[in-house]
């Protein structure tokens, strides 16, 4: 059949209604472990991390968990090890902090942590906050460390942090902290906290790098005056009342497929801090759940009664594994867990799909509706879809 010489257009729209709100996704719907949590606790006095611990960064070695944390002892803050043979029981490495402030002077003498460790090859790779404000306030910046063991670290370059803060007048100005890193190929890339209060300004930053050592921030070319001119973040605090509307804090980022899917804490104005998810087919543009937050504050006299922050995630298997800091009290704080499971399906599977045609003089439209069977809408990023030279694609959309 001959067809008209002009585009043949092309209308999907997914029908989602039947999976949302009643079952909720896999990277949205967590079980904490009330029979385990807390999972990790501070010290006892007078140790290195009897004060607060915060931000755990867990990867998979094997058969092995192994944790790298944040303690601080009222004075200091440090990184410490920990490992675990199956997630909730952690045993804390006998020499800590693994990691501490650089020698006098140096950009990082007052304070280390927030830390970010990926194992690349045989070398584990952590990208640190460090600050030389003994307050630890104010002139955060990120910087770069190396181990053949993941407890004996070095820095390349001791005098200079990898991830700088921006100028005064910009976006990331004031300091730049709480970095999550991935490898994507043979491209490092980066998400981290930013602000500048003297602009009004604060975000989730995006930067990428060849070496882990040499970064680029994002910058998009449409916006040319501050406090947004030389960079720009990717996601911002939400609208006024909204779960994220005072601050964010703490990314983690992992890349299944060709999705970024991101778990990050929000602070409302009443101090709550809170954790929600966002996902992105670029790593730039994010789209954020309608039901944040995914995890909240425990009930009454729960380890994470006042505010559940610091999410780290790994998938293991068909299981999704979330560590995270939970407070209550004054600043008690001690590391909590939670699971979900994936979705086992390697591919999205149709429950019902129907294709309508329609003619008029100058082109053919198609449209393709789709009823998934596999995944939720939060696991379907797009739909490709091809066809004869003079094909065209209209639009995609959802319900």
């Amino acid at each position: 059949m001959k067809i008209r010489n002009t585009s043949i257009l092309l209308m999907i729209l997914v029908f989602a209604f039947l999976l949302m709100p009643f079952t909720a996704s896999a990277v949205v719907d967590w079980t904490k472990d009330d029979a385990n949590n807390p999972v990790l606790e501070r010290g006892s006095s007078p140790a290195w991390d009897d004060e607060e611990i915060e931000r755990p960064c867990v990867i998979k070695d094997g058969s092995t968990f192994k944790m790298w944390y944040t303690g601080f002892d009222g004075t200091t803050r440090a990184v410490g090890y920990a490992d675990s043979s199956n997630e909730t029981g952690w045993s804390k490495y006998g020499s800590n902090p693994v990691f501490q402030p650089g020698a006098s002077g140096k950009w990082d003498d007052e304070h280390v942590g927030l830390s970010w460790v990926i194992l690349d090859g045989s070398t584990y790779k952590m990208w640190y906050t460090g600050t030389d404000d003994p307050n630890g306030e104010a002139n955060a910046q990120i910087g770069y460390a190396t181990s053949s063991d993941g407890t004996t670290w070095s820095r390349p370059d001791p005098n200079n942090p990898v991830l700088p803060k921006g100028g005064a007048n910009d976006w990331d100005g004031e300091m730049v902290l709480s970095p999550t890193v991935i490898k994507d190929g043979s491209t490092y890339k980066m998400w981290y906290v930013g602000w500048n209060d003297s602009q009004g300004a604060e975000g989730i930053g995006y930067a990428w790098s060849d070496d882990g050592v040499s970064w680029t921030k994002y910058n998009n070319p449409d916006t040319t005056s501050n406090p947004y001119a030389n960079s720009d973040p990717v996601i911002t605090p939400g609208q006024e009342g909204a779960w994220h509307r005072d601050e964010l804090f703490t990314p983690c980022v992992i890349k299944e497929d060709s999705i970024y899917r991101m778990w990050f804490g929000g602070e409302d104005t009443k101090w709550y801090e809170r954790i929600g998810y966002a996902y992105s087919i670029d790593g730039i543009h994010w789209r954020q759940y309608d039901g944040n937050p995914i995890i909240m504050e425990g009930g009454s006299g729960d380890f994470d009664e006042n505010d559940a922050a610091d999410p780290m995630v790994l998938k293991d298997g068909n299981t999704y594994k979330m560590w995270y800091q939970g407070e209550k009290g004054v600043d008690i704080t001690s590391f909590g867990y939670a699971t979900s499971q994936a979705y086992q399906g390697s591919h999205l599977e149709i429950n019902q799909m129907s294709v309508m045609t329609s003619n008029n003089p100058t082109e053919m439209e198609i449209f393709l509706a789709v009823i998934p069977e596999g995944p939720s809408p939060l696991d379907i990023n797009e739909l490709k879809v091809e066809g004869p030279s003079d094909f065209s694609y209209l639009n995609l959309a959802r319900v």
